[in-house]
This record gives C-alpha cells, sequence and structure tokens, in this order.
C-alpha cells in the first residue's frame, strides 16, 4: 500500500517494475508489457504526492512559525501593558507627606499636607527637582474660602428650617385659640336655648311642627 495515497500497488523484486494496475499473466505465460510500462507514470505520481507531503509539511511548519510570531507578539504586547499599568500605579501615589480626603459638605475629594497644613483641591503636582508645585500650594485660602462659603450656606439653610417651624407652631397656636373660641360660642348658645322652668317642647306628629 501507497503510504501517502493509501492506494494498493504492485512491484515486481526481480525486474523492479511498480505500477497500480494488478498485473496480467498472458496464456503464454508472460507478463502483459503494457502494465510494465505504467512504472514510470506510478514513479511520477509517487514523486508528485511526495512534493505535495512536502508542500504540506512546510504549509504547516509556515502556519506554526506565524502562530509562534502572533504569541510572542501577543506577549510583548502584554508586557507593555503589564508596565504601563505599573507605571500608572507609581505615577498616581501622591508626594510624601500628602494625603486625600473626601469635603463632607460638598463630596469633592481635597488633598492635604500633614508636615505645611496646605489644603487644596488640585492633586498636588511633583516638579522634576522632586519639590511640589508653588502654585498648587496657593489654592489653600481658596479652599478654606469655599468651605467657609458652604459653612455659611448650611448655616442659612438651618435657620430657615428654624423659621419655618417657629411659623407653624404660631399657625397652630392660632388655630388652637379659634377652636376654644368656637367651642365656647357653641357652649353659650345652648345656654341661650334653654326654656324657662317648667316649660319643655314637643314634635306635633300631624304637622311635623
Amino acid at each position: 500500500t501507497d503510504p501517502s495515497s493509501g492506494n494498493v500497488y504492485y512491484y515486481n523484486h526481480a525486474t523492479g517494475v511498480t505500477q497500480w494496475e494488478r498485473p496480467v499473466v498472458a496464456k503464454d505465460g508472460t507478463v502483459d508489457a503494457a502494465a510494465e510500462d505504467q512504472t514510470p507514470a506510478l514513479a511520477d505520481d509517487i514523486a508528485d504526492e511526495d512534493n505535495v507531503e512536502d508542500e504540506a509539511a512546510g504549509a504547516v511548519e509556515t502556519v506554526e512559525e506565524v502562530q509562534g510570531d502572533t504569541d510572542d507578539a501577543v506577549n510583548s504586547a502584554l508586557v507593555v501593558e503589564n508596565e504601563s499599568a505599573d507605571s500608572g500605579s507609581a505615577s498616581d501615589a501622591l508626594p510624601d507627606g500628602w494625603a486625600k480626603d473626601t469635603d463632607p459638605s460638598s463630596g469633592n475629594v481635597y488633598y492635604y499636607n500633614h508636615a505645611t497644613g496646605v489644603t487644596q483641591w488640585e492633586r498636588p503636582v511633583v516638579a522634576k527637582d522632586g519639590t511640589v508645585d508653588a502654585a498648587a500650594e496657593d489654592q489653600t485660602p481658596a479652599l478654606a474660602d469655599d468651605i467657609a462659603d458652604e459653612d455659611n450656606v448650611e448655616d442659612e439653610a438651618a435657620g430657615a428650617v428654624e423659621t419655618v417651624e417657629e411659623v407653624q407652631g404660631d399657625t397652630d397656636d392660632a388655630v388652637n385659640s379659634a377652636l376654644v373660641v368656637e367651642n365656647e360660642s357653641a357652649d353659650s348658645g345652648s345656654a341661650s336655648d334653654a326654656l324657662p322652668d317648667g316649660w319643655a317642647k314637643d314634635t306635633d306628629p300631624s304637622s311635623g311642627n
């Protein structure tokens, strides 16, 4: 069996003849010459199959090389991405002595320096010489003013709530006073409707009066 194609072929050890077709024996005992002539064609077919196998093997190697290059490129991209992420994490770190917190009034993040007492809204910037940008430090008074303004707004809001509560209380007192007067008037009306001693009232069943 031909290992390349899986087809059966025939060969003669003595003559070296190889052929695809089953050899035919003539009546005189000799092998059909036409069958022997297939040897070159079979050799060409086998050579072609070998070439196809070589080309297929070469294509597989090419695909594997391309896959290897692709894997290398992906791995390189991942390394660059990880290095960028590490660099980003390092750049996100605050300068020494600085910390960040959230302003409870506005919910905004601010930054402060424990050593210098500087407080600012913007993230502190580190210059190439390692010092903090002075322009950022100048925001401290503005931040203090903003916080003071927020405190004033809160105080004004609290005062407005107290005023509303006072007005509500005065309104409730006025309503209660009106109810007392109404009840007193009702009691007075009931007293004036009383009949003299010895008198009573009833309804005439005929007229309803």
